[in-house]
């Protein structure tokens, strides 16, 4: 009988975890690029800010996203969750994005919480599903403490947009995006408060 063959297992994982990251850059820039031109169609004041402050929220994402690779690297980059879950956040992300050009605003509402969602899945398969490479526990504390502030983050965020969800249709156009806006600069102020994002504003 021949001998038997021994399942490798490969260590090198550099070009497969840059998959993501790459992916995410060119995603994100295409959401960016394909709706810019709007800006143009746009002529109600409201509609306009409305519009404007979605792309503020996609650049938020996408340094949410970079944050994420500067704190956990390949112990999150080079699976399959990461990029599959990533995936679908950005879709939604798009999504909410094409139905804020439209002034669907309590469709938009609800495409933004489904991303809240499908990012506390996200944080809740690497708390307490996945598994770290790392042997440093302090490195492991220091990721599981940021992953639970994500999900603080994400909780209260989703909370206060399913009450706004609820409301729109009693709500006026100016003050559903008003409350909108708050929120959503509210939770911007909890990735800065809880080091989520960490790049400086100045």
């Amino acid at each position: 009988m021949g001998k038997k063959i021994k399942k490798i297992r490969r260590i090198n994982l550099e070009n497969q975890s840059e998959f993501s990251s790459l992916l995410f850059d060119t995603l994100f820039g295409l959401i960016l690029f394909f709706n810019i031109d709007s800006f143009l169609e746009i002529k109600d004041p409201l509609h306009f800010i409305f519009y404007t402050f979605s792309f503020l929220i996609i650049v938020h994402w996408w340094f949410e996203i970079k944050a994420t690779l500067d704190s956990y690297g390949d112990e999150i980059t080079k699976t399959i969750a990461h990029t599959m879950i990533g995936m679908v956040l950005i879709i939604s992300l798009d999504i909410f994005v094409l139905l804020v050009k439209n002034f669907e605003v309590a469709t938009a509402i609800f495409f933004l919480i489904t991303v809240f969602l499908l990012d506390i899945i996200w944080c809740l398969i690497f708390l307490y599903i996945g598994k770290w490479g790392v042997k440093d526990q302090l490195k492991i504390l220091m990721m599981e403490t940021e992953l639970a502030n994500n999900l603080k983050c994400d909780l209260i965020a989703v909370n206060l947009f399913v009450v706004l969800f609820i409301l729109v249709p009693t709500l006026g156009a100016s003050i559903s995006v008003a409350a909108f806006i708050m929120i959503y600069s509210f939770y911007i102020y909890l990735t800065y408060h809880y080091k989520i994002i960490d790049i400086p504003v100045i």
